[in-house]
């Protein structure tokens, strides 16, 4: 794999790696992996929403519970309207329920046994809401990223003419001499 200068590649696996590897499990009929898979999907989709909006990464100690009631309260802020206009709460409502109900049968598993009907239908019910966290992904961060109305990126802005001294970050700069 060819990687641009400057760039690099973060290891381990990528969002749509783990999309992919849901859907080959779902179609094997791997319906507890593909929970686990779709929980781990949405706990990314999560964190970057919220090292998106507050500029600063929650951790690793965070799971999927935590993100949702960081989401929560940074919707109830009022600098983060823009979170509150673009990511419904009632979807909050559904993720906390989905990941209560997938504990719960998780739990039921050690106990008895678990149908593959319930876990086929726990594993779409999650990625329904996956569907719907990744929309209301995209629509978050592309209002967080458009740009202002009546400014264009190229627009010049006008700079005085008068500049004084103290106004100028000009750092003077002496060449050293090259060593050979």
């Amino acid at each position: 794999m060819k990687i641009r200068a400057g760039k690099f590649k973060k290891p381990g696996i990528t969002v749509k790696e783990m999309t992919i590897a849901a859907g080959s499990a779902m179609k094997s009929g791997f319906y507890t992996e593909a929970i686990w898979i779709l929980s781990a999907i949405m706990e990314t989709r999560l964190k970057k929403m919220i090292i998106i909006t507050e500029g600063k990464n929650p951790g690793a100690a965070y799971g999927l519970e935590q993100h949702l009631k960081r989401i929560k309260l940074l919707q109830s802020r009022e600098q983060y309207s823009l979170l509150k206009s673009h990511f419904p709460s009632g979807l909050i409502n559904s993720l906390r329920s989905w990941k209560n109900n997938r504990n719960i049968m998780m739990k039921d598993m050690l106990e008895m046994h678990v149908s593959w009907e319930r876990k086929e239908r726990q594993a779409k019910h999650g990625i329904a809401l996956l569907k719907e966290l990744n929309k209301a992904f995209r629509k978050y961060k592309l209002a967080l990223y458009a740009p202002v109305p009546g400014k264009s990126p190229d627009q010049e802005v006008q700079v005085s003419e008068n500049i004084t001294k103290t106004e100028t970050l000009e750092i003077p700069v002496t060449p050293k001499p090259l060593s050979g």
